[in-house]
């Protein structure tokens, strides 16, 4: 990528107000994006190995973290949206100058955030003994899924701080070190895996015999590897952050304010993201609920399809998080020309890229699945399922994309209100329907059918640009310094 297509260059145009050739602009969006999409890829990569190892392990112990998967998204993500309403306001006063002002928020925020995933991790360590009963899991999965999903919690401050981290620093313009700093999170995830769910082993290679040392802790060896891999990752965000990063570095003799109208602005825009997210992930256990009721290799297949679909998807979220930095501080920098014709390329790419992976993902279902599991039974559920799935994706991307696009403008309610009542109204009722008509393959067809009317309604909005009046003047200003 050229040199002319950096960040710093990026926030150059905006505060000139130059408008930048299609060309360039193409050029920036896929130097903000590709480190995003290549953590987001090798997180997918990773998955694969890490549900591998649990798969090998045997299908029940597969099902045991199969049964609790929606709900640790629900436990893990609630912390985001609290992180969110945090760092596009920190990439909005990046776009408008204020530096010293993005300091002090971006110390705020991690304060914020301890004190949240603290209170989110209590709750589900007192929780977890129960949940697998409360999911309707079979009595033989419950005990291993209750370990992993209490042991898995732990890592919550850990992997609030890393998102945190990778939201401050894109917005700040650094795209490249928290994307690498992702994909070794991912590396030091398996490796840490390995050594807690497996024995110590002896392995032959090039004629000598090399002995791995291993923990042998089985399911809740994969959780604990994950707490140690989050822990890691997080020490070096917080460094890369307040100590390399020149806009955000941390100034001798300069004083800490709390803020508090930026705290409060920072609800504001997390409610509608976090009862959006308590909402759908609270859809997925229900959804997690009618696949428990057509068995153990049903729940096992579709934790695993969802592994796989991810190898799609994934690379929308990276653009999407991308997305959110760039726009923040286009509409920091009061560009709202720039805005639009930058949300409809960042959308453009988006949707094409993803397109693209559905295609592989069609044709490469059953190798997919073959990776995660030797069951040939739930290799067949699963290859089904992908492959029902792979129409909506380019779709879903869109959803993904506008709503990180919307997001950074400071539009949080109308995506998080679509998301939800697309879930609810419509994937919920119809995957109860059609589970008991075609199996799983009815729920993935109730989840396309959603996916695909999400989508067109969040580009809807896009084009309407009422998103552009989110973000008021009066939000950037610097008071209290």
């Amino acid at each position: 990528m050229s040199r002319r297509a950096s960040g710093d260059v990026f926030l150059r145009y905006l505060n000139s107000g130059r408008r930048p050739s299609f060309r360039l602009l193409v050029r920036f969006v896929l130097f903000m994006v590709i480190p995003g999409i290549l953590a987001q890829v090798s997180s997918v990569v990773m998955q694969y190995i890490d549900a591998s190892m649990v798969g090998h392990l045997g299908s029940l112990e597969a099902a045991s973290v199969g049964l609790v998967s929606s709900s640790l998204w629900l436990i893990g993500g609630m912390g985001i949206c609290i992180n969110i309403g945090h760092y596009v306001q920190i990439s909005q006063l990046i776009g408008a100058g204020q530096y010293r002002l993005a300091r002090n928020l971006a110390c705020q925020s991690y304060i914020t955030s301890l004190i949240f995933s603290s209170i989110i991790v209590v709750i589900a360590w007192n929780i977890g003994s129960f949940l697998p009963y409360w999911l309707g899991g079979d009595e033989n999965i419950c005990h291993d899924a209750s370990r992993y999903f209490r042991l898995y919690c732990l890592s919550v401050p850990f992997m609030q701080f890393n998102m945190l981290s990778t939201g401050i620093l894109q917005g700040a313009g650094s795209m490249k070190i928290p994307g690498v700093l992702n994909i070794l999170r991912c590396f030091l995830n398996v490796f840490f895996n390995f050594i807690f769910i497996f024995d110590t082993s002896t392995y032959s290679v090039a004629g000598y015999h090399v002995a791995v040392p291993g923990m042998g802790l089985g399911v809740a060896g994969a959780a604990v590897g994950t707490v140690v891999a989050e822990l890691c990752i997080s020490v070096l965000m917080l460094v890369c952050v307040f100590c390399f990063n020149q806009k955000l570095k941390l100034v001798r003799n300069e004083n800490f304010f709390w803020h508090s109208s930026y705290f409060k602005r920072a609800v504001r825009l997390a409610l509608p993201i976090g009862f959006e997210h308590c909402l759908i992930c609270f859809a997925m256990v229900v959804s997690v609920m009618i696949v428990a009721h057509l068995g153990s290799a049903s729940v096992a297949a579709h934790s695993f399809a969802i592994t796989a679909e991810s190898f799609c998807y994934m690379a929308a979220y990276g653009i999407s998080s991308s997305a959110s930095a760039m726009i923040g501080q286009t509409v920091g920098a009061q560009r709202r020309d720039m805005a639009v014709n930058l949300a409809w390329t960042i959308t453009s790419i988006g949707v094409l890229m993803v397109s693209f992976a559905a295609v592989l993902m069609y044709i490469a279902a059953p190798f997919m699945m073959r990776l995660l599991t030797p069951d040939p039974v739930i290799q067949e559920y699963g290859t089904g399922v992908l492959r029902i799935v792979a129409w909506a994706e380019p779709l879903f991307a869109a959803s993904i994309v506008v709503s990180g696009i919307l997001r950074g403008a400071g539009d949080t309610l109308v995506p998080s209100v679509t998301n939800c009542l697309c879930m609810w109204l419509i994937r919920l009722p119809l995957s109860f329907w059609l589970a008991w008509e075609l199996g799983l393959d009815g729920v993935w067809v109730a989840m396309s059918i959603q996916l695909c009317i999400t989508g067109t309604l969040l580009l809807i909005r896009l084009r309407n640009c009422r998103w552009l009046n989110s973000t008021r003047k009066e939000d950037l200003a610097c008071e209290g310094i």
